[in-house]
């Protein structure tokens, strides 16, 4: 093959990584963390930029974000995943770009084959806020070849770049670590090049001392002692990542091979340094970069360590290890075939993760998100304004909020119709939704109801019983019996009903059900006794 061949199956990789990513981020929405900044920060205010999330700065992803809703809305979550997917592509270029000076155009390839096919990954490859991350990855492998330059104009960049990194997110801070290694361990004076990290530092400390100490932390001093098996775990866990391998076995534990490999891997390292007396100063750097980013979330994510998020930064800062530590190695020609088959099994592996994390997570998850929507639209004015919706997997956010972000930038919600069609998939958590947004409860009659209707309710059957009811009204249920009947409603749910409690013995409760914006009948399910039900 001729020297092209390697660019050129770049290209066609990229290409196809593209479309599998955009094919299927084509059919989800923003999932938890997004809405933060969709409807938590809802102005150009010093907070909506400056202040934490999860302890990140996130001031490029704010801007970003506020420019897209600007132009694009909120109904559509593909423009936001068009600028990750492409901050994630610009990340695999980069990375094939510095690795190549290291191991050649088809070691290069063969390492950003298996990141742009990251199944293990797939919460950074699925997430659209994830390009985060990726921005600071993108700048951080920028910096890390303007540092190759070894002049000035490479300097100044590299620091330009270390902020931007930063920027984006903490991702940024193993950059900086790297510089600083970089700086040091250089042939060229010190002082003159300490601006390169300096800057980005210090930079990065106003933002802390200003706003980002606000978010508190978790960082778990306490757990220093096992800090060592903790980087362990994750170096092991970054290495399955890396064969197209869950990162986590049924134990809770990296794999026994991966960590076999870790094992034989530092070994190797270690006996490569020692043939030569000495560490190369890019190997330094590297180490710096992946150790760097270890200790923090060995540290600070405790249990998170192993997040499908982390896989995507630890693969790459390993295969920069990698790269450095074989630079200048003639590889034998055998182990370039084996390298050719590893890749291939990673790659397969890795679109095999890639489809099972979208398959039983993220568009489960999605879904459920758009159907929590439709049914706060749904509920309309009715609904209570300080009700948290859940936002899985961890944004709680207030009807209130919602509201505004929804009438400025529209939403992705079901439409009515979306949500019946939806219906034996999403109608349980959209009945519990509805219940929970309107308030639904058994409450004692106020006073002498003027009593309409009534009907005696047998439920002394197994299956108990369904009685249709429309909305609005106001409906006395009394149980005369002896015992207590269980009482649920379901309304797109196809069986399940949402509980609204228990109906003690002989006596009467009110269930109001408001007048909102569906159609659709209640279906009260009552069982365990007879129950007089009538119209109020």
């Amino acid at each position: 093959m001729g020297r092209r061949a390697p660019i050129g199956l770049l290209v066609v990789a990229l290409a196809a990584s593209a479309t599998l990513l955009l094919s299927l981020t084509s059919r989800l929405t923003f999932v938890g963390d997004p809405w933060e900044l969709l409807a938590g920060r809802p102005d150009w205010s010093f907070d909506t930029f400056l202040k934490p999330f999860n302890e990140h700065p996130i001031v490029i992803p704010a801007l970003i974000y506020k420019l897209l809703l600007t132009l694009f809305g909120m109904e559509s979550a593909l423009p936001f995943y068009i600028v990750s997917i492409s901050l994630f592509l610009l990340c695999a270029i980069l990375l094939f770009l510095f690795l190549r000076r290291r191991i050649g155009d088809w070691g290069a390839l063969a390492a950003a084959l298996v990141v742009l096919f990251l199944g293990a990954a797939y919460e950074d490859l699925l997430w659209e806020f994830q390009m985060g991350f990726f921005g600071s990855m993108a700048a951080g492998i920028g910096a890390l070849l303007a540092l190759d330059r070894e002049d000035r104009p490479g300097d100044v960049a590299a620091s330009t770049l270390l902020v931007v990194a930063t920027a984006f997110s903490t991702l940024g801070a193993p950059f900086i670590f790297g510089a600083i290694a970089h700086v040091a361990v250089g042939p060229r004076p010190r002082r003159r090049r300490a601006f390169v990290f300096l800057v980005p530092l210090a930079l990065y400390a106003t933002w802390w001392l200003i706003s980002g100490h606000s978010a508190g932390g978790q960082l778990g001093i306490a757990d220093l002692p096992q800090l060592p098996y903790y980087v362990f775990d994750v170096a092991s866990a970054g290495i399955a990542s890396l064969l197209g391998q869950q990162p986590i076995g049924s134990e809770g534990k990296p794999p026994f091979l991966a960590q076999a490999l870790a094992l034989v891997l530092v070994a190797a390292l270690v006996y490569r340094i020692g043939r030569q007396r000495s560490a190369p100063s890019g190997l330094i750097v590297a180490l710096a970069l992946l150790f760097a980013f270890w200790v923090l979330i060995a540290l600070d994510r405790g249990p998170q360590r192993f997040s499908s998020r982390f896989q995507y930064p630890s693969a790459v800062f390993l295969l920069i290890v990698a790269a450095e530590a074989l630079r200048g190695v003639r590889i034998p020609r055998a182990a370039v075939v084996v390298l050719a088959v590893i890749t291939s099994a990673a790659v397969v592996g890795g679109i095999s993760l890639l489809q099972q994390g979208y398959t039983d997570r993220w568009k489960p998850t999605a879904d459920q998100i758009r159907a929590t929507l439709a049914v706060v639209d749904v509920a309309g004015g009715e609904a209570d304004p300080k009700y948290a919706i859940s936002l899985p997997p961890s944004i709680f956010l207030p009807v209130a909020k919602y509201r505004e972000a929804e009438r400025k930038h529209g939403t992705p919600a079901y439409s009515e119709a979306q949500l019946v069609a939806n219906a034996d998939s999403q109608g349980q958590i959209a009945d519990l939704v509805l219940v929970g947004a309107l308030g639904l409860h058994l409450q004692a009659p106020p006073g002498k109801e003027r009593v309409g209707k009534c009907r005696a309710v047998d439920t002394s059957d197994a299956d108990g019983a369904e009685v249709r009811l429309s909305a609005p009204g106001d409906f006395l249920l009394a149980n005369r019996s002896s015992r207590r009947v269980n009482l649920g409603v379901r309304r797109f749910s196809l069986a399940v009903p949402a509980q609204l409690g228990d109906l003690p013995a002989q006596t009467t409760r009110l269930l109001h059900l408001p007048d909102d914006h569906s159609p659709r009948p209640w279906w009260l399910s009552l069982d365990n006794g007879p129950v007089r039900l009538c119209t109020a």
